[in-house]
């Protein structure tokens, strides 16, 4: 905790002298400097805010998150911090943690609700490392789920549109192509799960960024 915070308000309460609230220091050691960032947008009915884009940042040494809004050009946006760093509670009173942060998902901060709706590759790789905490970045969870669910005809579906968008055979298909094969086979898949499966599959074309589908349609039953 820092000076203030709740838990340094609730220790002054029961040692009646202020302590500072005991750390991890293991997690601090080996989380040092570790930062996830998200761009964020604001749920809000202000139109004027809507357009507004932030970066919302969590630190995995001591669970504290911080806000920031990037300046934006021709917009008067000088940009600056937004949510002073501090340690955060939801709003059912219990504190954020590593695992309520992931892309699709929704924080509330100080009363401002956030759209988280990008990471950076930094972010994307730490949450594949420790998969543990973050099911939705853990391809052979998605796997699994996919596999427990998808019926013959999804996966029906799912072939014809792909080899529709692929008329050479080639077996790879542009991200917008797969993405939208899946949504024709109604297989609605979370933010970070798709992200998940675009980066376990993604193949570098010559000219465009595109996804190994056959090699996907292989892990799933049915075939």
């Amino acid at each position: 905790g820092h000076p203030g915070t709740e838990e340094d308000s609730l220790g002054s309460f029961i040692y009646l002298t202020p302590k500072v609230p005991k750390k991890n220091f293991t997690r601090m050691m080996d989380y040092d400097q570790k930062v996830f960032r998200f761009m964020a947008r604001l749920e809000t009915d202000r139109v004027e805010d809507r357009d507004r884009v932030f970066v919302v940042k969590y630190h995995l040494a001591d669970d504290t998150v911080g806000v920031f809004e990037p300046p934006a050009r021709n917009s008067g946006i000088v940009g600056g911090k937004f949510l002073e760093r501090a340690r955060l509670k939801k709003p059912d009173g219990t504190w954020y943690l590593q695992s309520d942060f992931y892309v699709g998902a929704q924080v509330v901060l100080h009363t401002h609700k956030f759209t988280l709706f990008q990471a950076d590759e930094y972010t994307l790789a730490l949450m594949e490392e420790e998969c543990h905490l973050h099911p939705m970045s853990d391809i052979g969870y998605i796997h699994q789920q996919l596999g427990a669910s998808v019926t013959p005809e999804q996966r029906a579906e799912l072939e014809r549109s792909l080899a529709e968008a692929d008329p050479s055979g080639s077996g790879f298909a542009p991200y917008a192509a797969f993405h939208a094969a899946l949504s024709a086979a109604s297989l609605e898949l979370q933010d970070q799960a798709l992200i998940t499966i675009m980066r376990a599959y993604h193949a570098q074309a010559a000219d465009r960024a595109e996804i190994n589908y056959k090699a996907f349609l292989q892990r799933l039953p049915g075939d």
